[in-house]
């Protein structure tokens, strides 16, 4: 049986409505996988959410629904283990743009 937002959230002592995951765990995970800058936003482009999305996730603003906590959960499961993220092979999510190898000005 699939439960609405308001029967899997909890509402802690500030307000904040929390999912499967605190809001800090969220962002101390984040940012041990991905470093202190930038973490929203690789993460959002990895996974395919909109960065306001992670946003509002990492202020309280928007509980953390499941998938996202067990996404984090194998995030942290392979930084123990040393696992390194692989690209993702999935033509559905939004395409990242790289830098193109030899598109740099040569003197």
């Amino acid at each position: 049986m699939a439960f609405t937002k308001e029967q899997w959230w909890i509402v802690d002592s500030t307000g904040r409505r929390i999912g499967y995951l605190y809001p800090e765990d969220f962002s101390s995970i984040l940012e041990s996988f991905y470093g202190d800058r930038r973490w929203v936003t690789q993460f959002a482009s990895d996974f395919g959410f909109a960065r306001s999305t992670v946003d509002r996730w990492k202020d309280g603003r928007t509980p953390i629904p499941q998938h996202v906590a067990m996404i984090l959960n194998m995030l942290s499961s392979n930084k123990t283990r040393g696992v390194p993220l692989t690209p993702i092979d999935a033509p559905w999510l939004p395409v990242t743009k790289q830098p193109e190898e030899g598109t740099a000005d040569a003197d």
